[in-house]
This record gives C-alpha cells, sequence and structure tokens, in this order.
C-alpha cells in the first residue's frame, strides 16, 4: 500500500517542482547549458493530451517537465521555465491520472478521497519500472514516446 501511494505521489511532487520553478527569471550560476528538448507521447496512434512529463537525470541535478498539449507534444523546460534540459542520458516519467471527483471536499475528517483515475499504466511513471529514456545530446532534440493504458 506505500509503495502504491508512492508512485501516486512522485508525479504530483514533479509537478509542485515544476510549479516551483515559474517564479522570476533568474538563471542559477550552476545552471549548464541547455538543448532544446521536444516530445511527442502517444497511446495507440492518438496523441495524449494534458499528460505530465518529466526527465529524471541518470546523473546530475537538472529535472525536466513538460506538460502535453492536445497534438501530444510539448517542449520540456528546466525549473519550469528555461527551454530545454543540459546533455545527459534521462529515464522518462509520462504520467496523466485525474481524481475520480474533481470537486470532492471532504466532509468529515479522516473521510477517504475519492480513487484516482489513470489513464497511463503506472510503470510509466515510476523511475525503477519505466521502459523510457533517452539521450539528449547538444543541439536540437524530439523524442516519440508510446504508452500503454493501464
Amino acid at each position: 500500500m506505500k509503495f502504491r501511494l508512492f508512485i501516486l505521489i512522485v508525479p504530483f511532487i514533479f509537478v509542485l517542482l515544476f510549479l516551483a520553478g515559474c517564479g522570476g527569471n533568474n538563471r542559477p550560476e550552476n545552471l549548464p547549458a541547455l538543448q532544446p528538448c521536444t516530445v511527442k507521447v502517444m497511446m495507440a496512434g492518438v496523441p495524449v493530451e494534458d499528460a505530465i512529463v518529466s526527465f529524471s537525470p541518470e546523473a546530475g541535478q537538472w529535472f525536466g517537465n513538460a506538460i502535453t498539449n492536445s497534438a501530444g507534444t510539448a517542449k520540456i523546460l528546466t525549473q519550469g521555465k528555461f527551454v530545454g534540459v543540459p546533455q545527459g542520458t534521462y529515464k522518462v516519467l509520462i504520467n496523466k491520472s485525474i481524481s475520480s471527483n474533481p470537486n470532492w471536499v471532504p466532509q468529515s475528517e479522516g473521510e477517504s478521497a475519492p480513487p484516482t483515475i489513470h489513464h497511463i499504466n503506472l510503470k510509466f511513471s515510476d523511475t525503477v519500472k519505466t521502459p523510457l529514456s533517452c539521450e539528449v545530446k547538444e543541439g536540437t532534440n524530439h523524442f516519440d514516446f508510446e504508452v500503454t493504458p493501464p
């Protein structure tokens, strides 16, 4: 149960990190050169809209994130505001899930939240199980990813 909760929380942490980087435009001193990077996420030949895509570096500290548009494409940003990611190898995490009742408000203390509906197989949001990875090289990079339903 704890592991499943961990799997559900990890994508939301990435979103929070993404949103936390939205303030200010000061580039960190130690941020390496960034390489433009776009992705396209498909499921059974159909673009996946509103998927959270995260690039988790195998070495280094700079994560990249994006949310796909209606065409299933997105530009990866570092700290939610700098276009691109540093060169390197990344595990790719993709998640799309929503609450079964997005308007839910707890009526009493300890009341359980409604279940989460996953639109993508959970292995794609797990850093150990994801079969997706990419190598970002100098210059413009584009990656196509195919995901499966839960």
